[in-house]
Order: C-alpha cells, then sequence, then structure tokens
C-alpha cells in the first residue's frame, strides 16, 4: 500500500505544473506557458469487432462482404446461445404434459415429527419410539 501511494503521489506530481522559482533581478524576461488539454476520445467504433476480426482474417474477401457475414455469424451465436421458445400447447398434447409434469415432481414434505424420529435413531434405542416420542414432545 506505501508503495502505490508513493507511486501515486509521484504520478500527481509530475502531472501538476512545476513551481515557479523566485523572480531574480537578472531573469527579467518573461517566459509564456501554454496548457494544452490534451482530449481522449475511448469511445469503440459500432463496427470494431468486425474491423478487428477482418484484421486478423486472411483478407480473402472485401471488407463490406466480410461485415456483413461476421454480423450475420454473430447473430446466428447469440441465437444459438438462447433458450428455446414453448410453444404453444395444442388441446391433444395438454393431458400428456399435466401427466409428466406429475410423474417428473417428487415429494419433498417433511412429516410433523420428523425431529423426533431423528432424536429417536441417534439415542440408544433403549425405549420404544412412541414412548420416546412422547417424552421428546414433553421435554
Amino acid at each position: 500500500k506505501a508503495k502505490y501511494e508513493a507511486d501515486a503521489v509521484k504520478l500527481v506530481k509530475s502531472k501538476q505544473a512545476p513551481k515557479e522559482e523566485p523572480v531574480s533581478e537578472e531573469k527579467t524576461e518573461e517566459v509564456v506557458v501554454e496548457t494544452v488539454e490534451e482530449s481522449s476520445d475511448v469511445s469503440i467504433p459500432y463496427d470494431a469487432a468486425a474491423k478487428n476480426a477482418y484484421e486478423a482474417s486472411d483478407k480473402s474477401m472485401d471488407y463490406a462482404d466480410f461485415k456483413a457475414k461476421y454480423e450475420a455469424d454473430a447473430v446466428k451465436l447469440v441465437k444459438s446461445k438462447q433458450a428455446p421458445k414453448e410453444e404453444p400447447v395444442s388441446e391433444e398434447k395438454t393431458e400428456e404434459v399435466v401427466v409428466e409434469t406429475v410423474e417428473e415432481s417428487s415429494d419433498v414434505s417433511i412429516p410433523y415429527d420428523a425431529a423426533a424420529k431423528n432424536a429417536y435413531e441417534a439415542s440408544d434405542k433403549s425405549m420404544d419410539y412412541a414412548d420416546f416420542k412422547a417424552k421428546y414432545e414433553a421435554d
């Protein structure tokens, strides 16, 4: 962290205008310092991806054709990654879909006395479950 801060301070100082030295009587010349702000355009052209791919290609086709093919391939790739749209269910398929859904579902319910059963299984089982359950619920 100290090195980072030292580097940051060094960078800031390098960007600041140099401090003016006291003017002596010998230096009567006026020095004009112009500060030109540099603007950096960081925008990315719309077809930058196609241009980069074209530059990396063997350039066997002209850019306009390459760009059209590149964009078509990109759209095809995106569509292949999307989940397929469900088809509308016709009246004939309604029963089949419902049956499949019911068959695929599983029972995830927990019996009301599951805690007592787990405690009984972990115990020494010195008494029968019914007596253990009554004592467990009473405690």
